[in-house]
């Protein structure tokens, strides 16, 4: 995906995301990889990039962004997983491809929280806000994507918002960790 294009569907999942779950629907994705490569991987090291010219760039920084990639990868890859597998209990589509694209784009608001927390520890309302229209967008991207049936897709929906707001709190907690030891002199 090129800059544009990302940037178009960052804005759109923003300012539309309603219309902008039709269009994702529509679109044809060969590999889950692909959203995660094309997507998701720009995102995530944006943020990571972003963090570290913030801070710093000194040696143990760069080993905070090692972590803060890894475990924001770790994320979307097990929040993704759990998405799929799950999907047959909810008589939703059992598509891997749905599921990452699912995943990828509601993260989008986590992430742009991290990106503009990155260095101003008074901004740390961003990151609830964040997750919270996250919940928003997996709240309309599941029926449209996931098709599940509509006597489980409140169930769906709710364990999905849970399983999101679990692992991304405890990433948030790891991180937090990893920058207090990272950054001690």
């Amino acid at each position: 995906m090129d800059l544009k294009k990302l940037a178009r569907r960052v804005k759109n999942l923003l300012i539309r995301p309603q219309a902008e779950w039709l269009a994702i629907e529509n679109e044809p994705v060969y590999e889950s990889q692909e959203i995660a490569r094309d997507y998701a991987l720009p995102l995530i090291f944006a943020t990571v990039f972003w963090e570290l010219v913030v801070v710093g760039v000194r040696l143990k920084m760069v080993f905070f962004a090692i972590v803060n990639f890894t475990l924001l990868m770790l994320a979307l890859f097990l929040t993704t997983s759990l998405v799929y597998d799950l999907s047959p209990r909810f008589e939703s589509f059992a598509d891997r491809n749905r599921a990452a694209k699912l995943v990828a784009y509601a993260s989008t608001p986590i992430w742009l929280a991290q990106l503009l927390q990155s260095g101003a520890e008074w901004l740390f309302i961003l990151k609830p806000i964040g997750a919270f229209f996250a919940v928003y967008l997996y709240h309309l991207g599941i029926p449209i994507l996931m098709k599940p049936a509509e006597s489980r897709r409140v169930a769906y929906t709710t364990t999905v918002t849970l399983i999101v707001l679990v692992i991304n709190a405890f990433v948030w907690l790891l991180l937090d960790g990893a920058r207090r030891f990272f950054s001690a002199p």
